[in-house]
């Protein structure tokens, strides 16, 4: 369910059963639903969305020297990637435990 923009309640999915369901009567059996058109509208849009992140994943990436991340603003609806520069200062861009970052201590030596 979600609240569009005149304040009503639309139902945008359904879900018959999932991660720490406790075995719902919906995981035994099939369940069906209908839909209004609004939510097709929205489920058509989905079909040709494209991430604006690209493949930066959850953990960021290194573009050389350059941290690229990608945040959502729930708030403002917007998904992008956001940039750290980590030479402007002195410092390298690694991947450390899957989360990139900048590493050094700003003294162009880089290091951890």
């Amino acid at each position: 369910m979600r609240v569009n923009r005149e304040g009503q309640w639309e139902v945008y999915g359904v879900l018959s059963g999932g991660p720490g369901s406790a075995r719902a009567e919906c995981d035994f059996g099939q369940v069906y639903s209908t839909l209004g058109p609004e939510t097709m509208a929205w489920v058509e849009a989905g079909l040709t969305w494209a991430d604006p992140c690209g493949s930066v994943g959850a953990g960021g990436a290194c573009r050389g020297a350059v941290v690229e991340r990608c945040e959502t603003d729930l708030a403002q609806d917007e998904r992008g990637i956001i940039e750290e520069d980590c030479a402007a200062d002195g410092r390298a861009c690694e991947v450390l435990s899957g989360v990139a970052r900048c590493t050094g201590d700003g003294d162009g030596e880089g290091g951890g």
